[in-house]
C-alpha cells in the first residue's frame, strides 16, 4: 500500500513540473541572478575567470531582461588579475555585470564572507536594488559536504570555528550549514521574498542529503556536485541560456548549467554535477522515513528474524561503496546514495517488506535528481551523496562536531533518523563480532571484520550476554557476513 501512494504522489510530482513557466511583467526584468564569490583563497583567479565568462555570456542581452551580480572577495596573495574597467583589488566588491563590461556598485573594505550577515544583506540588497521575475542564487568557493562551505583567507583562524581532526583540517574559517541556513533565511525574508528559483553550489561535494536537507526548501531547484570540482568549476557562458531565452525556467536553466559544466570539463575528471528538486526532496524524504523506520526496527532485533539477512546486505552494499578520496588520501565518509538504494534493492530479496520499501525510496530518489550528469567511468554517481562513514572509529570522531553543524530547523528529524541508522548499524557490527568470537573463527577473519568496522570493544562486551543467551555456535555471524569457516 505504502509503495502505491508512493507512486501515485511521483505521478502528481512529474506532472507537477511538466506545466512550470514563468511570465514577464512588463519593463521588470525576468531573472536576477547573485553570486556569492568567496574568492578570498586559492581560487581567487578561477573566480575572476569566471566573472569574464559571465560577460561574454551577453548578459543582459538585448531585453534587457538579466541583472547578473557579483559580490566578489580578494586575496592580496594568489592573483593580481585585472578585471575590465576595474582593475585588481584585494577588498571585496559588488559587481554587476553588462554586456562584457562590468561595473563597479559599491566597495565594501574588508569584509569577512564567512559571516551570516555578508550573505543575508547581498541577498536581499540585490532582490531589493533588482527586483525581478526569477531569482537564481551561486554559492561559490570551496566545499566540504556535510562540513560547511566556504573560506576567507584574511580572517584569522584562532577567531572563528576551524575544522581539524587526525588525519585532515581546514586552516581557514568556514561557513557552518547552520549559518548558510539562517543567512538565506533572512535575506530572503528581508527581500520578502518566499523562495529562490535555484540555488546552487559552484562548489566541492555540496549535492549530499545533509546539505539539502538544510536548504533545499529555499528554492525550487538546488544545483550541486557530490564529488569534487576542476579548479575553474562551472561555465558561466552558460547564462547565454538566459540571453537567448529570458523566459527560461529554472529546470531548463540549471540543465544549461549542467551541459556547460561537462563540456567545459571535458574528459578531465571529475565532471558530476546535479539538478534536484525541493517538491521532489520532500516526496524522498518521507519514503526514505519509512524506509529507515523499517531499518532500525529490524537492527534492533540482531540477531534474530531477518535482521541478520538485513545486516548482512547493508555490509555488503557499504563496505563496497565508496562516494571520492581527497587529495591527502582522506575517504570522504560518504556514498552515492543511489546507488546506496539501488544495490539494496538487488540484494534485499530476502526480505520482500524492506525490499518494497526501498523500491519506493529509490523511485523517489530518481524522480527527484531531475537532471545530472556523471562520468562514465563513474556509474556509481547517480547525483547525492549520504554520510555514511565506512567505519565505526569515523563515526565516533565526526558525530561529536554533527551537533554544531545541524541545529534543529527545516528536515532535522529526516537527518536525526539517519544518525540513528548509523548508530544501529556499528551497534549490530559489535554484535556480530562477539558472534564470531563464540564461533570459533580463525583471527585473520576476525581481524578483517575489525578493519571493515572498527567496533568498539566496549560495544561487544555490551552484546556478549545477549548473544551468549542460546545463540553460540549457531553460524549466524558466517551467515552474517558469509564468511568461511576457520
Amino acid at each position: 500500500m505504502g509503495c502505491q501512494v508512493f507512486l501515485l504522489m511521483l505521478v502528481g510530482f512529474s506532472r507537477a513540473l511538466s506545466v512550470v513557466s514563468q511570465a514577464s511583467n512588463g519593463g521588470q526584468a525576468q531573472w536576477t541572478i547573485m553570486i556569492y564569490g568567496a574568492g578570498d583563497n586559492n581560487l581567487e583567479e578561477a573566480l575572476i575567470d569566471d566573472i569574464e565568462e559571465m560577460g561574454a555570456s551577453g548578459v543582459p542581452g538585448t531585453q534587457g531582461k538579466i541583472n547578473v551580480l557579483v559580490l566578489a572577495d580578494r586575496s592580496d596573495s594568489y592573483s593580481s588579475q585585472r578585471l575590465g574597467g576595474i582593475g585588481d583589488w584585494v577588498t571585496t566588491k559588488e559587481i554587476l555585470v553588462e554586456n562584457g563590461r562590468y561595473s563597479e556598485l559599491k566597495d565594501f573594505g574588508e569584509l569577512d564572507l564567512t559571516e551570516q550577515s555578508s550573505l543575508a544583506n547581498f541577498i536581499s540588497s540585490s532582490i531589493s536594488s533588482y527586483p525581478a521575475e526569477s531569482y537564481g542564487l551561486i554559492l561559490w568557493d570551496h566545499g566540504m559536504g556535510w562540513m560547511g562551505y566556504g573560506e576567507d583567507g584574511k580572517i584569522p583562524s584562532g577567531s572563528k570555528k576551524v575544522w581539524e581532526g587526525a588525519d585532515y583540517a581546514v586552516t581557514s574559517p568556514t561557513i557552518p550549514l547552520s549559518t548558510v541556513h539562517d543567512a538565506i533565511q533572512e535575506g530572503l525574508k528581508a527581500a520578502s521574498l518566499e523562495r529562490l528559483d535555484f540555488l546552487g553550489f559552484d562548489s566541492c561535494l555540496m549535492q549530499h542529503y545533509t546539505v539539502a536537507a538544510n536548504l533545499v526548501k529555499f528554492s525550487h531547484f538546488f544545483i550541486a556536485s557530490e564529488d569534487l570540482e576542476p579548479f575553474d568549476g562551472w561555465d558561466y557562458t552558460a547564462l547565454s541560456a538566459v540571453v537567448s531565452n529570458p523566459f527560461i525556467t529554472a529546470a531548463d536553466l540549471s540543465k544549461a548549467i549542467i551541459d556547460k559544466y561537462v563540456t567545459q570539463t571535458g574528459n578531465n575528471r571529475p565532471r558530476t554535477l546535479a539538478s534536484v528538486s525541493r517538491e521532489g526532496f520532500d516526496y524522498f524524504v518521507l519514503a526514505f522515513r519509512l524506509l529507515l523506520t523499517e531499518l532500525n526496527d529490524l537492527l534492533d532485533k540482531i540477531p534474530y528474524g531477518d535482521s541478520v539477512a538485513v545486516y548482512s546486505t547493508l555490509a555488503k552494499v557499504r563496505s563496497s561503496g565508496a562516494m571520492v578520496v581527497m587529495e591527502w588520501e582522506r575517504q570522504e565518509p560518504g556514498i552515492d546514495l543511489g546507488t546506496l538504494l539501488h544495490q539494496l534493492q538487488l540484494h534485499m530479496g530476502e526480505v520482500p517488506r524492506v525490499q518494497a520499501l526501498v523500491q519506493s525510496a529509490l523511485q523517489a530518489y530518481q524522480a527527484m535528481v531531475v537532471y545530472h550528469t556523471a562520468p562514465p567511468e563513474e556509474p556509481g554517481n547517480t547525483g547525492m551523496a549520504i554520510y555514511f562513514p565506512k567505519t565505526a572509529a569515523d563515526m565516533d570522531t565526526i558525530d561529536a562536531e554533527w551537533s554544531v553543524i545541524t541545529p534543529p530547523f527545516g528536515q532535522m528529524d529526516s537527518i536525526t533518523i539517519w544518525l540513528s541508522f548509523l548508530q544501529k548499524y556499528y551497534a549490530a557490527a559489535a554484535t556480530v563480532t562477539v558472534l564470531l568470537i563464540l564461533e570459533g573463527y580463525s583471527s585473520s577473519v576476525f581481524a578483517l571484520h575489525l578493519y571493515h568496522h572498527r567496533c568498539a570493544a566496549v560495544g561487544a562486551t555490551a552484546n556478549v550476554r545477549r548473544v551468549r543467551n542460546g545463540v553460540q555456535g549457531s553460524g549466524i555471524a558466517r551467515r552474517a557476513l558469509l564468511l568461511p569457516r576457520a
